[in-house]
């Protein structure tokens, strides 16, 4: 596993964008889990509807699938991950 992934590295690097996109309050648009220890690196990320229209389509571009994996939910893979990450460092 990558150790710079991680789950609060993702939650600060998803609020950053969020407040770039002028979402009002946006630590609680989003939430992040991940696993208890870092032998596994997969994260969900669930988004408020206020999230949605902003998220869902960078989310789809990144993971190339055109739905949230579980209802509301979106699974990532490390890579997927990692790809999230450089994203937005690189958009803010």
């Amino acid at each position: 596993m990558d150790p710079t992934v991680t789950r609060r590295g993702l939650f600060d690097a998803l609020v950053r964008f969020l407040q770039i996109k002028g979402i009002a309050s946006p630590e609680g648009a989003i939430e992040v889990l991940g696993p208890p220890h870092q032998s596994v690196c997969l994260f969900a990320i669930i988004l408020s509807e206020r999230a949605k229209p902003v998220l869902c389509v960078e989310l789809m571009q990144l993971t190339g699938r055109l739905h949230p994996t579980i209802a509301d939910v979106w699974l990532l893979t490390e890579r997927e991950s990692v790809a999230l990450l450089q994203h937005y460092k690189a958009a803010v």
